[in-house]
C-alpha cells in the first residue's frame, strides 16, 4: 500500500512563502516589474496586488481542472486564464486611475504572464489539493507583496525623497535609486539581508558525511548518526582495524631495507664514469653511421661523408655545428 505523503503545516507553508522561498528575494523569479517599475511605493501596491489577485486564482483553478492534462496545454491555460482574471481589474484601472496606468505601461498585462505564477503551478498546484494550494498561493502572494513594497517604498524614500507622494524634508534623495540600477542595488541588500535572516532562524538541513557510505562494515543502522550539520568524526573501526591492511603494511615495511640495500648494490662505484660529453656522443655516433651502407646509392658526387648527411640529415646538422665550433 501506497504511503501517503504528510500534510504540510499552514504556518510552515506561510514561513516559507514569505521568508525561506521568498519569489522575488530567496529565488529571483519575476524580477523585471520589480526593477522597472515599482521605484514607487503606489506603483509596487497596484503591482503587487495584481500579481498576488492572479497567483491565487489560478493556482486555485490549476489544482480542481489542470492537474491530469499534459504540461504544455497548462502552460497555455495558465495564460489564458491569466488574462481573462486581468482584462477586466486592468479596463478598470485604466479608467479610474489613469495616472497609475500611465505609470505601470506595458507591465500592466504583462502581469498575465509573470513568472512566479507558472512557476507556483507547476511546483505545487498540480501536485497538491485545492485547500493547501490556497495556502500556498496566499502565502507566496504575501511575499511578492512584501518585497515589491519594500523595494519600491525604499527606492521611493532615498531615490525621490517621498513617501506615497508625500515629502519627505530630512531625506536627500539619490536620483539613481528610481533607475533599473538603483532597483538592482536595493534588491540585491534585500536578497542578503533574508538570506542573513533566514541563516540565523531557519535550521539548515542535515548533510550526509560522506564516510557513512565509504565503509563497508556500515549498515542501515549507523547512517542515522551521521546527519548532523556538525560533521562528527568517524566511527572508529571495530577490533582496531581491518587485519588484512596492517599485514599488507607490516610487509611493505619489511621489505623497505633489503630494496635499498639492493639498489646500493647495484649501483656503480664511480658514477661519473657513465657520463660522456656531447663531442664523445657525437664521434661513437659518426663512427657507427659510416659503418653502415644505405639500402639505395646516394646521389652522384657524394662520398661517404655525404652518405651520412644524406641518410640522417639531423644528425649531420648536430655534427657540422660541433664542427664548425
Amino acid at each position: 500500500m501506497k504511503q501517503r505523503d504528510p500534510k504540510p503545516r499552514r504556518s510552515g507553508i506561510f514561513v516559507k512563502g514569505i521568508f525561506v522561498k521568498n519569489p522575488i528575494f530567496a529565488q529571483t523569479i519575476g524580477l523585471c516589474p520589480v526593477i522597472a517599475v515599482c521605484n514607487t511605493l503606489k506603483n509596487a501596491l497596484a503591482l503587487a496586488f495584481l500579481t498576488g489577485l492572479l497567483l491565487v486564482a489560478v493556482c486555485i483553478f490549476t489544482s480542481i481542472f489542470l492537474k491530469r492534462v499534459a504540461p504544455f496545454i497548462r502552460c497555455a491555460a495558465y495564460f489564458a486564464l491569466s488574462m481573462a482574471v486581468l482584462l477586466p481589474v486592468m479596463l478598470r484601472v485604466q479608467s479610474l486611475f489613469p495616472v497609475l496606468s500611465l505609470s505601470l505601461g506595458v507591465y500592466l498585462p504583462l502581469t498575465a504572464v509573470n513568472s512566479v505564477i507558472i512557476y507556483r503551478c507547476e511546483e505545487y498546484a498540480v501536485k497538491k489539493g485545492p485547500v493547501f494550494t490556497f495556502y500556498d498561493a496566499t502565502a507566496f502572494a504575501a511575499g511578492v507583496f512584501i518585497a515589491m513594497c519594500l523595494v519600491g517604498g525604499v527606492r521611493e524614500i532615498f531615490g525621490d525623497g517621498k513617501l506615497y507622494g508625500v515629502r519627505l524634508a530630512f531625506i536627500r534623495p539619490v536620483p539613481g535609486l528610481m533607475t533599473p540600477f538603483g532597483g538592482f542595488i536595493v534588491l540585491g541588500f534585500f536578497a542578503a539581508g533574508l538570506k542573513w535572516l533566514t541563516g540565523k532562524l531557519v535550521e539548515p538541513a542535515p548533510e550526509l558525511a560522506p564516510d557513512a557510505f565509504m565503509r563497508r562494515d556500515a549498515d542501515a543502522s549507523d547512517v542515522p548518526q551521521y546527519y548532523s550539520s556538525g560533521r562528527p568524526e568517524p566511527a572508529p573501526e571495530a577490533d582496531g582495524g581491518s587485519p588484512r591492511l596492517e599485514e599488507i603494511l607490516s610487509q611493505l615495511k619489511a621489505s623497505e631495507p633489503q630494496t635499498e640495500a639492493a639498489e646500493a648494490a647495484d649501483a656503480p662505484a664511480d658514477t661519473a664514469s657513465y657520463h660522456m660529453s656531447i663531442d664523445e656522443i657525437l664521434e661513437d655516433l659518426k663512427a657507427n653511421m659510416e659503418n653502415l651502407e644505405p639500402e639505395t646509392p646516394p646521389p652522384a658526387g657524394e662520398q661517404s661523408g655525404g652518405s651520412l648527411k644524406w641518410k640522417f640529415p639531423e644528425i649531420s646538422a648536430l655534427m657540422d655545428e660541433e664542427d664548425e665550433k
